[in-house]
């Protein structure tokens, strides 16, 4: 072989090996507790649109913030003159010019008469108009008082920004605990299969001696046939949890915003670490977690927020005060050139009679608030009691534990003794099976008591809001 094909070879086989590993590092998502937080709460459909709506009131905040600016305007037009008024003196009556030009007329009426001839002829070429009329223009407006309403309206603006602000921490809490839980679900069943597993080997050890008995004549068939029945059912159920693992893997994956379909693996001696000792909470501590409660805080902004708002109800009575000034290019007073004009000034607006429109709207207002006000207190009883329930949990989980953890090793102790009683055929050989079912449900269930103490104590902590 060539040293040119040789080295072909191996190209093609590192194409092919590096292949292979990025297919397998794909198709595998490795997972824990933590991992599965992060990923929810960085790739969560929920949670992207609650960033959304955080880059939505902060552009609120910087529009309510120009309103404090000067405004620049500007303007451009061009008009043509399709017909142009005449204004001269050709619109005077003539018995008027016979006055005028009378040798026998008085003569202070000649001179009267012909001063207002004068001045009509004058206002004639003063009012002619271009047939082309241009202009262009700036103008600068300020708002120099507006009855608190451009202040109030920021301000508003600000405790929108808090509140979303608050509402998305709430979120990346209650979908980083939903991820949890979905994760520690995700073990247990895990560990549910761990528990057949181990049961099936157990049983096909028992099958095996006893067709090498059965052989011997040294028991019945029906025993054998027992244990057949036992081992084809725990296979129904292996067959059962693993669909089940599969069906709720991929919606745990969708939930953190990764590819369906991929394999999942877990680090389920996750399951082994001492749990974190749990004290039930005093009543200061209880006060303290219901002050920093999303909800509370809302709930607080929002009434802030009504109290500004009626303030700008208020404010609509006072007059508005903006000055500006104005620049300002034209040729209506020549046809030839631009002529520059420069204005400056004040102006007001005052809202005098309004049927007592806002007057309403800041009464609505003021009933408004104090709805908010018994909801703020409802809200924060109703919290403080579902702490209390949730330390309840924790304490009850505990004990459940405690008892699920002696369940599993009584139950182990007592196959022991099956085994030992059967060998000595003192028991049938469906006790024994009975004592192996047995053990089997219960370390299923210490799975479960462990998780579920695991979850108790962190939905204590965040005290989720659904």
């Amino acid at each position: 072989m060539s040293k040119k094909t040789i080295t072909k070879l191996c190209r093609t086989a590192f194409i092919c090996a590096t292949t292979l590993w990025g297919t397998t590092i794909a198709d595998t998502i490795y997972l824990s507790a933590d991992k599965a937080t992060e990923f929810a709460q960085k790739q969560s459909l929920t949670v992207k649109s609650s960033e959304l709506n955080n880059q939505i009131q902060k552009k609120s905040v910087q529009s309510a913030r120009a309103s404090f600016l000067p405004v620049l305007n500007g303007t451009a037009g061009y008009t043509r003159m399709v017909k142009t008024p005449d204004v001269g003196g050709a619109s005077v009556d003539t018995s008027l010019m016979n006055i005028l030009y009378n040798p026998s007329a008085d003569p202070t009426d000649k001179k009267i008469l012909s001063g207002i001839l004068g001045m009509f002829s004058g206002m004639g070429s003063s009012l002619s108009t271009p047939d082309n009329l241009w202009s262009l223009g700036f103008t600068v407006g300020q708002p120099i008082f507006a009855g608190g309403r451009i202040a109030n309206a920021y301000k508003i603006a600000k405790l929108s920004d808090e509140a979303q602000e608050t509402t998305h921490k709430r979120t990346l809490t209650d979908i980083g605990y939903n991820a949890r839980k979905m994760y520690w679900n995700y073990v247990a069943l895990m560990k549910s299969v761990e528990s057949i597993h181990e049961a099936q080997a157990w049983l096909a050890d028992l099958s095996s001696m006893q067709k090498k008995m059965y052989e011997n004549q040294m028991m019945i068939e029906l025993d054998l046939l027992n244990t057949k029945i036992q081992i084809d059912n725990n296979s129904l159920i292996e067959l059962k949890t693993k669909n089940a693992i599969k069906t709720f893997g991929d919606q745990m994956l969708l939930f953190l915003g990764l590819p369906t379909g991929s394999d999942i693996e877990v680090d389920t001696s996750e399951l082994a670490k001492a749990l974190e000792a749990f004290t039930p909470p005093s009543e200061d501590e209880i006060n303290k977690l219901l002050d920093d409660r999303e909800e509370i805080k809302i709930l607080k902004n929002k009434i802030e927020t009504l109290k500004l708002a009626k303030k700008i109800q208020y404010g609509s009575y006072l007059p508005t005060v903006s000055g500006f000034l104005n620049n300002s290019f034209s040729n209506q007073y020549s046809a030839d050139e631009l002529k520059h004009t420069t204005t400056a000034g004040v102006s007001l607006n005052w809202s005098i009679f309004d049927w007592g429109k806002n007057y309403r709207e800041a009464q609505k207002s003021d009933i408004q608030i104090q709805q908010l006000e018994l909801t703020y207190n409802n809200t924060r009883d109703q919290l403080r009691l579902k702490v209390l329930s949730l330390a309840r949990t924790v304490d009850e989980s505990r004990k459940a534990l405690e008892i699920a953890q002696s369940d599993m090793e009584t139950a182990t102790k007592a196959l022991d003794i099956s085994k030992l009683k059967y060998d000595a055929q003192a028991i049938t050989n469906t006790d024994l099976l009975n004592s192996r079912t047995l053990l089997t449900s219960k370390s299923v269930a210490f799975t479960q008591a462990r998780i579920s103490s695991i979850l108790a104590l962190e939905e204590y902590r965040i005290v989720p809001s659904n």
